[in-house]
């Protein structure tokens, strides 16, 4: 399976299939169609006939279509499943993951209702999920379909009694999360702010996550879609310099040298190697 190349996903609700069909119409990289957290139970079943219809029936080109289902200890995870295989998105968001179990009951359901399974991006967001995420990540490195992983502020805050999303806890799991997303060989993927208007502190917060390896963010609005690509797409100056590092480095033929006042040992030439690969794979797929 081919792992996608995402900056930018969108939340959107299912059960409003006019923002659904609006979201194709943003610059984002992926759409995320909810039939979880912003979905009303009363409002369900629509949900999931408004994704396999817009799914179905509307052009997205190459925007990555995502499906997020109930979590795995829900009683309409399966049914949110089969909607979204039915309608035939790329991916499928799998919410409060709290155990290794969750991610085999879902991943191995998928392979049970269709030949060619989505990919998975998995989410924890919860004390339980956060002290089984070392477990849960490296279950994950033997399933190819899971390539994302993400926290879940909110809930996670929520359930500690935070009285609201605290920047500390978001700070800390930050550094948490990209532990695991190298323990499980993910994409690590961060969350934006729900200041829709603040895009300053959208970009300083993002700013912060994409220096520690994060690739792309979600976000709850459109508005917020240009500052998470522009933040997400590395600098053609960075590249350029990290290319020519790693190709003297290579031509060297050292374990270790100095070049343009850079010390390059193999673990810090593998660093600008991760430069060079992401913006070969971000501007070929732009």
């Amino acid at each position: 399976m081919t792992r996608p190349i995402l900056r930018s996903l969108l939340f959107t609700p299912a059960d409003n299939p006019e923002m659904m069909r609006k979201a194709v119409e943003t610059a984002a990289d992926a759409c995320i169609f909810d039939l979880e957290d912003a979905v009303p139970k009363e409002r369900q079943v629509a949900a999931r006939n408004n994704l396999k219809e817009v799914v179905s029936t509307v052009d997205f080109g190459d925007m990555f279509v995502f499906a997020r289902i109930e979590n795995a200890g829900s009683e309409f995870w399966l049914e949110d499943l089969r909607a979204a295989i039915d309608a035939g998105v790329d991916g499928v968001h799998i919410p409060k993951v709290e155990s290794t179990f969750d991610i085999h009951l879902v991943t191995e359901a998928a392979k049970q209702l269709t030949a060619e399974p989505p990919l998975f991006r998995i989410g924890i967001e919860s004390p339980a999920g956060v002290f089984s995420g070392a477990d849960i990540a490296r279950f994950c490195r033997d399933i190819p379909s899971v390539f994302g992983i993400g926290f879940g502020a909110a809930d996670y805050c929520r359930e500690i009694g935070a009285p609201e999303i605290n920047d500390r806890v978001k700070d800390f799991m930050s550094h948490v999360f990209i532990g695991y997303a190298a323990l499980g060989g993910l994409d690590a993927f961060a969350s934006g702010t729900l200041e829709i208007d603040n895009l300053d502190r959208l970009r300083s917060l993002l700013e912060t996550q994409r220096e520690l390896g994060y690739v792309g963010a979600t976000c709850i609005h459109p508005s917020q879609i240009a500052t998470i690509n522009d933040v997400f797409t590395p600098d053609k100056a960075e590249y350029d310099r990290a290319k020519h590092l790693v190709e003297a480095y290579d031509e060297h033929g050292s374990d270790s040298v100095v070049i343009d006042g850079v010390f390059l040992d193999t673990a810090t030439a593998d660093r600008y190697r991760n430069i060079v690969d992401r913006y070969e794979r971000v501007t070929r797929n732009r």
